[in-house]
């Protein structure tokens, strides 16, 4: 029988010395338990997300320094496979030499290590360069293999290779007893399903166990989910699925007519409001932790945007580590004060409010003394909203806290997000959250499986229920100028996931006249978008990285 410890991790881009201390815990562990073959993430050892640092030859000849260490901790009886960025130099020979100056690109490697030293090194050929991934301006495209372990011919495709058909032909015809699979692959809604029917697929057609390893964590705006999973020939359904959204231990065992696997943490399936909550919350937690900051500031304006980012906030930092401020002035209503307090006291967190009427009213004189007349319609409401981010950035300059930003996907698309203003912060975890899915994670965030996974605590009905406004005019009301969110939404999924056509949009029924007002507004504030915070990205197709990329000036209709 052969024993397989798969370890889905939580790493750090760029940590060297840390990934290798966890991955150095994680092999003596399997060593104590007699396990065969231990194999971590793509990249694991340097950590998945590193860029440009990958085009500089101290970092790379630093990554083969440590890879070189961390093989030299392995025995004969457990193989070791990591990742790491082999040089194009020539490969482990290499590492032992004086490391040469090129100009040629790294390798996105898989080292194989026992007896103290890197035995074998399989090379990602496939370079994805699509949605987030840019991979061909890091890495040149290497060679693929695998190695051999109790007889068995063993084969590893590194992430992508397992996908792209020129790879997967390669493994295919090698007919190996096994596939270890390790990846980097990058959440978003609904994901797993499509990945469960191409790696069952795969398993079939090579007639042998797949063990699916994936990394798991924030990492800047992109998340990655785990969920590794382990297949056998003729099924639909894996055999074992780890944890969503933390780390986890997969146990395989395999013997010549069966495989044996189990999660260390045993998770239940998640809802799919479930999985985004949880998704959203991972990104916020991690891009705090990994900066080693504890603590957030953010308006609390009694709006369902900013009760859910409060929420997340607390979820991922605990209620201790989260400041709020309700800041209003002369449109805010008191109802939106009694909808901030309620909120703060479900979760827990401190509300302080204090009222901006001073700043705006300084920028009204200012601005009257310079032009001659006080600020009026969209200027003097988008003083209002840049007043309060002046005041968050104070706090956060004062205290080190972090502000959120908190507009939704709908607002950001459209324009309904001010600069310097909401728009201020350092990280935004609803970004790629269209409203009406606010509302639904909002009404999610009560459900018995969200006190399970989360503790108490719900957003007050009201926040929910009432309409959406800014409040930063009389009676404002969003469906003043926008068309109601459940329609809103439909047409911007339709611009920007499937990058549908007017006319195409317009032929489903909808509005010519709306569909065109929405398109243009979703084009003229790409500019806004450019400098809006980073925020986690859940979506196929976001406004994070390089996913969505359009640009500032065009004439197209």
């Amino acid at each position: 029988s052969l024993n397989v410890l798969a370890a889905q991790m939580r790493l750090k881009a760029g940590d060297l010395d840390g990934n290798a201390a966890l991955i150095k815990e994680v092999y003596k562990k399997a060593q104590s338990e007699g396990v065969d073959i231990v194999l971590t993430p793509e990249f694991s050892l340097v950590g998945y997300g590193v860029e440009d640092f990958l085009l500089e030859k101290d970092f790379i000849a630093a990554s083969e320094k440590s890879a070189e260490d961390l093989a030299a901790i392995t025995d004969d009886k457990t193989v070791l496979l990591f990742g790491f960025a082999q040089s194009a130099i020539g490969g482990y020979d290499a590492m032992n030499k004086a490391h040469q100056d090129t100009t040629e690109k790294p390798f996105n490697a898989m080292a194989v290590a026992w007896g103290g030293k890197i035995q074998k090194i399989i090379q990602k050929i496939e370079l994805p360069t699509y949605g987030v991934f840019n991979e061909a301006r890091w890495f040149q495209s290497g060679k693929p293999g695998g190695f051999e372990w109790k007889g068995l011919k063993i084969c590893v495709p590194v992430c992508a290779d397992l996908w792209g058909e020129i790879a997967w032909k390669f493994y295919q015809d090698e007919k190996p007893d096994l596939l270890l699979v390790p990846n980097a692959s990058t959440y978003e809604i609904g994901k797993q399903a499509h990945r469960i029917k191409v790696i069952s697929e795969r398993c079939n057609k090579i007639n042998a166990p797949v063990v699916y390893l994936n990394w798991v964590g924030g990492q800047d705006e992109v998340l990655f989910d785990g969920g590794s999973m382990v297949f056998t020939p003729n099924q639909k359904e894996p055999v074992a699925q780890s944890a969503l959204f933390e780390a986890d231990i997969l146990h395989v065992k395999i013997d010549e007519n069966d495989v044996v696997a189990f999660s260390e943490t045993n998770q239940e399936l998640l809802s799919t409001e479930a999985e985004i909550y949880m998704a959203c919350v991972m990104g916020l937690r991690d891009f705090f932790q990994k900066n080693n900051q504890k603590t957030a500031v953010l308006g609390v304006s009694g709006g369902v945007d900013s009760a859910l980012v409060a929420t997340m906030a607390v979820d991922a930092l605990g209620a201790e580590n989260v400041q709020g401020f309700m800041l209003p002035y002369d449109f805010t209503s008191d109802e939106s004060k009694t909808d901030a307090k309620a909120l703060s006291h479900s979760f827990g967190f401190n509300l302080k409010s204090v009222s901006i009427k001073n700043m705006v009213e300084a920028t009204n004189i200012a601005f009257a003394d310079a032009q001659g007349s006080p600020l009026t319609g969209t200027a003097h409401e988008n003083a209002q909203s840049r007043s309060r981010g002046l005041f968050l950035m104070a706090v956060s300059n004062s205290t080190g806290a972090w502000l959120l930003a908190t507009g939704n996907k709908s607002e950001i698309a459209v324009g309904y997000a001010t600069l310097y203003g909401d728009m201020c912060g350092a990280y935004n975890p609803i970004k790629d959250l269209y409203k009406t899915q606010v509302f639904a994670l909002s009404n999610w965030r009560k459900s018995a499986e969200a006190q399970q996974l989360l503790g108490a605590g719900s957003i007050p009905k009201n926040i929910i229920a009432k309409a959406p406004t800014a409040e930063l005019r009389a009676e404002q009301k969003d469906s003043d100028s926008l068309p109601c969110y459940d329609v809103l939404d439909q047409i911007l999924e339709k611009m920007i996931e499937e990058k549908k056509s007017l006319s195409r949009i317009i032929a489903e029924g909808f509005s010519e006249e709306v569909v065109r007002n929405v398109w243009k507004m979703l084009h003229n504030n790409e500019f806004k978008r450019r400098q809006s915070p980073p925020g986690a990205r859940v979506t196929p197709v976001s406004f994070v990285k390089n996913d969505r990329q359009y640009p500032l000036t065009h004439g197209v209709i």
